[in-house]
């Protein structure tokens, strides 16, 4: 899976950055959503000059084979401080909402989740989360680990 962006903000560090994409397939914490074809995604991110970042986001995704196509949203919001550690490391905390609308399917993975990232420059992310879902009877915790490379392509876009 290739996953483009194309970021609006130009290079200068602007506090509000908006950004689109399209994938191949939506994953979340290793479960592939929908049921394949191109899915869409936006989103709004802010970050403040003292180290607080909050973003907004929706992604589109197919959700029904033919013959009757239907499309699913994915929402999600994040509210986090970072700290750089030096020129090239820096660290985050994160608490993060996944919330769905449409099918009974995916609305069972919408959950919260509190993680800290360790990031090498913009090109490599290490993070944990602990994650909790719902209540009794589906309700659950768990862990969640992520490694993300990113590289820069050219007309800002970027493959992760």
């Amino acid at each position: 899976m290739l996953l483009t962006g194309l970021s609006v903000a130009d290079a200068r560090a602007e506090p509000i950055e908006l950004s689109f994409g399209v994938a191949s397939a939506t994953v979340l914490r290793g479960i592939a959503l929908g049921v394949g074809g191109v899915d869409t995604h936006a989103a709004a991110h802010y970050a403040h000059p003292d180290g607080w970042r909050a973003s907004l986001g929706a992604t589109a995704l197919h959700s029904k084979p033919s013959p009757r196509h239907r499309w699913d949203a994915q929402w999600f919001g994040r509210l986090g401080h970072a700290l750089r550690l030096d020129d090239d490391w820096s660290a985050q905390l994160a608490y993060a909402r996944y919330a769905y609308r449409g099918s009974a399917l995916l609305r069972r993975y919408a959950h919260d989740e509190f993680g800290a990232t360790l990031a090498y420059r913009d090109l490599l992310y290490v993070s944990v989360a602990g994650l909790r879902r719902g209540r009794a009877p589906v309700g659950g915790s768990g862990v969640a680990y992520d490694l993300v490379a990113r590289q820069a392509l050219p007309m800002s876009l970027s493959a992760s």
